[in-house]
C-alpha cells in the first residue's frame, strides 16, 4: 500500500507528504487512495491513530477515522 501509494503520487503529481507524515507519526502503512486526492493510513494502536490525526491537522481536507469491518458485506432492507 505504501509503495503503491507513493509511486502513484509521483505519477499523478499528488503530494506524498501527507502519507509520509502519517508514516512518521506511527502508521504501519499509508498512501494515496485510488487516483487521489484522498490518502489513507493504517495504525495498530489508539496512540498512533491520535498521532496521525494530530499530524494531519496541518493539511487541508477532512479526516475520517474508522475501524475495520470483519463482518463482510450484507444487504440491509
Amino acid at each position: 500500500m505504501t509503495l503503491n501509494g507513493l509511486l502513484y503520487s509521483a505519477t499523478l503529481k499528488q503530494d506524498p507528504e501527507i502519507a509520509l507524515s502519517a508514516l512518521n507519526a506511527g502508521a504501519i502503512a499509508a498512501g494515496l487512495s485510488g487516483t487521489g486526492p484522498a490518502v489513507v493510513s493504517l495504525s495498530c494502536t489508539k496512540n498512533d491513530t491520535d498521532n496521525i490525526r494530530d499530524t494531519w491537522q496541518q493539511f487541508d481536507g477532512e479526516i475520517i477515522e474508522t475501524g475495520i469491518n470483519n463482518r463482510g458485506s450484507r444487504v440491509i432492507i
